[in-house]
């Protein structure tokens, strides 16, 4: 099978984007067992499952090099979508242990009672009629239908809302050091949030293809930043402050 340069494209920017948000929520998963925090075990679980909506692309593009074939549609909607509920799940904790303590419990409760919902009507659908939620586009890659697009505008808005109200902590600290890790943050989820959203709902190109996932690439670094800023850019950020 001839490899176009738009499929390429796609193969190797998933396969980036996959990569780099994984090494960065492994990161920030085991600075937990250095500092004892557990935000930042949560924040790391979250940010390596949120951008599982690559995996998929990324394997069925390997698999396409190494066998010819690319995934099939049920296994690509299993890698691509499977954990997501979990990471948005675990990020709830993180965002209610922040401030709203005394409504993490039935918050969670309703929920975790949505995840589990969508977790038994997609899998139901995908192995009784997998087109009611999914359709193959080109070769490697996928469209969503059905109620999981509304899934993934709830998402959005969601982490657009607590992305804010966790930045906005950071903001209110008179250390500037805190301030800045906080803008970073807010970048991130922002620049996760656009590039996601472009990425999942406009058609793709080439051109469009690299702007969208270079966000998602940089929406990676700037959230780590709002955890551990490196020290020379910090003591440029600090002076520039």
């Amino acid at each position: 099978m001839a490899i176009d340069p738009l499929l390429v494209t796609n193969g190797t920017t998933s396969l980036i984007v996959s990569i780099v948000s994984i090494v960065i929520g492994i990161k920030l998963t085991f600075k937990y067992f250095k500092y004892k925090e557990r935000a930042l075990l949560f924040a790391g679980l979250t940010w390596l499952l949120m951008y599982e909506g690559w995996w998929g692309p990324s394997l069925s593009f390997l698999m396409l090099i190494f066998t010819n074939q690319p995934l099939p549609i049920e296994i690509f909607f299993i890698i691509s979508m499977s954990l997501i509920p979990l990471g948005i799940t675990i990020w709830m904790i993180a965002f209610t242990d922040l401030k709203y303590k005394k409504f993490q419990k039935p918050l969670l409760i309703l929920f975790i009672i949505q995840m589990i919902f969508f977790e038994i009507f997609s899998m139901y659908f995908l192995f009784t009629d997998a087109s009611i939620i999914i359709e193959s586009i080109g070769v490697i890659d996928a469209n969503y239908k059905s109620f999981i697009i509304f899934f993934l505008i709830e998402i959005a808005i969601l982490l657009i809302i607590t992305g804010t109200l966790f930045a906005w902590e950071s903001f209110k600290l008179e250390k500037q050091e805190m301030r800045l890790k906080g803008i970073f943050m807010l970048i991130g989820f922002i620049f996760l949030i656009v590039g996601s959203l472009l990425d999942v709902f406009l058609e793709l190109d080439i051109i469009t293809l690299l702007i969208y996932r270079s966000l998602l690439v940089v929406s990676s670094f700037t959230f780590y930043f709002g955890f551990f800023l490196p020290k020379p850019f910090k003591k440029l950020l600090l002076k520039m402050g």
